[in-house]
């Protein structure tokens, strides 16, 4: 048997003890152990990397490019569940739709650029405008807007076209083919209550 006081691998010699610090201090398992640290990083960025991937992938299908407003499809997926709670909870939606007036003689009398400058500029009041909190503003195709107005009937609604045609000619932007006028807009309301028909 051991001697009493002995545990269980503590019988090894003092030579046998200098051999095995050797060998987990010797530079082969300090290389072993460097190359774990360095997987174990890399795998950490490339997990790192991937959620930044997926993250910037979900807001590009969720914004518009030009603008940084609401893109399209997400726009059409919001406003689908905003009428589902509209409905549960009794309270009217507004859609406003706003085009920019002769927006195509901009782009080919002053350039795309100019075209460009003046959607980011009316994607921009369209922000200044809504509330973040319930309202969703998108751009759905070239110089067309839409917002979508959660307990808005259709009077405000139209309150608030008043507002971004103010602002809008507040801008400064030109008439692209009668210099001495403001650049104008044209507006759309639609109002669905609780209670009203929706066509899918």
């Amino acid at each position: 048997g051991q001697p009493p006081g002995v545990l269980p691998g503590d019988g090894q010699t003092d030579a046998q003890q200098r051999r095995l610090h050797a060998v987990v201090q010797s530079p082969d398992h300090a290389e072993v152990n460097q190359r774990d640290r360095a997987v174990r990083a890399h795998e950490e960025v490339a997990g790192v990397r991937v959620g930044m991937e997926e993250a910037e992938l979900e807001h590009l299908t969720q914004t518009d490019e030009l603008t940084q407003l609401t893109s399209r499809g997400r726009f059409e997926e919001r406003l689908q569940q905003e009428l589902r709670r509209a409905w549960r909870l009794r309270v009217p939606v507004s859609v406003l739709v706003m085009n920019i007036d002769q927006f195509r003689a901009i782009n080919e009398r002053q350039g795309a650029a100019v075209g460009d400058a003046h959607l980011r500029a009316v994607a921009d009041l369209l922000r200044q405008q809504i509330r973040d909190a319930t309202d969703t503003a998108c751009r759905m195709s070239g110089d067309e807007f839409a917002i979508c107005l959660v307990g808005t009937y259709s009077e405000e609604a139209a309150q608030l076209a008043r507002r971004l045609q103010s602002g809008l000619e507040a801008l400064g932007l030109r008439h692209p083919e009668e210099p001495n006028k403001q650049l104008t807009a044209s507006y759309g309301i639609v109002t669905l209550k609780p209670g009203d028909a929706i066509s899918h």
